[in-house]
């Protein structure tokens, strides 16, 4: 083979090897990238399943507005007290009369400050949120 053949061939492999370098990086950072989401959404289920446990305790499930406030009015299922939370939650862009938003800033209000505004229901969750940690079924937020 003469040299110019193996320069050009040589030249085609090199590019080559380039170009699977590069798939291999994109690759690799693919990789990363579909790991964190799936650890996102493990902590996004693990936060629903406390928020669930929560709501049934504030609301029984429903949407409704709750009485038992000091100031402001509890919205919604997640019973988010609108003296506190509701300027925040308009900020935010979220209605807390609409169920899809009151459950978006109840997760939101879960990963900032914990199970700490829902405290006066403390009683009624934590036993079945400490149940449910000690069985490792989901992340201490308590």
């Amino acid at each position: 083979m003469n040299t110019l053949k193996q320069i050009m061939l040589l030249s085609s492999l090199l590019g080559l090897f380039i170009v699977c370098l590069l798939l291999s990086s994109d690759m690799d950072k693919l990789e990363q990238r579909i790991i964190e989401l799936e650890k996102q959404t493990i902590e996004y289920n693990k936060r629903m399943e406390v928020l669930e446990v929560i709501i049934q305790c504030e609301s029984g499930g429903r949407h409704i507005d709750g009485t038992l406030a000091k100031v402001g009015i509890d919205k919604g299922i997640c019973q988010i007290n609108t003296y506190w939370h509701g300027d925040r939650a308009t900020a935010m862009g979220l209605d807390l009369d609409n169920i899809d938003d009151n459950i978006e800033y109840g997760l939101f209000l879960l990963q900032t400050e914990g199970t700490k505004p829902w405290r006066a229901s403390k009683h009624c969750w934590q036993p079945i949120l400490k149940a449910l940690e000690q069985k490792q079924l989901m992340v201490k937020y308590i």
